[in-house]
């Protein structure tokens, strides 16, 4: 559920960009502790590839990544949500999924993700997110 607490299952996050990684850690207190990937790339002129994926250590009862690409906004200064989708999975310990999108030039994309996993009732949640890339005119 949204704004619901979670806790600190994902041990490692890793935002990927085109060309500079960028990696920050946290702890957990469960033995379900894994990774969470998300990136952006240029896949053309007009296209970005987009990818986000979550890897628990363990097989866990649930698995989510839910994708968000936004553009940003020069007027309002803010990112604008243009795309999102989920992908879930049960009784495993990796998910991923990907997309390519085509976007408008000239402006700046980024993707953030929300990575979530349950295990035995007990359901935690962590998010990663990408600096913007830009799609020149």
């Amino acid at each position: 559920a949204a704004g619901a607490f979670w806790g600190g299952l994902i041990a490692v996050v890793c935002v990927m960009l085109l060309v500079k990684a960028t990696r920050s850690r946290s702890t957990s207190t469960y033995v379900l502790a894994g990774i969470v990937i998300n990136a952006i790339s240029k896949a053309g002129t007009k296209r970005i590839y987009t990818y986000g994926a979550t890897t628990a250590n363990h097989t866990v009862d649930y698995l989510a990544v839910l994708v968000y690409v936004d553009r940003y906004n020069e007027e309002t200064e803010r990112w604008d949500q243009i795309d999102a989708w989920a992908k879930t999975d049960n009784n495993d310990y990796f998910i991923c999924t990907s997309k390519s999108i085509t976007v408008d030039r000239g402006y700046y994309y980024r993707v953030h993700a929300d990575h979530l996993v349950e295990k035995d009732g007990v359901g935690e949640e962590t998010y990663s997110y990408t600096d913007g890339i830009l799609v020149p005119k």
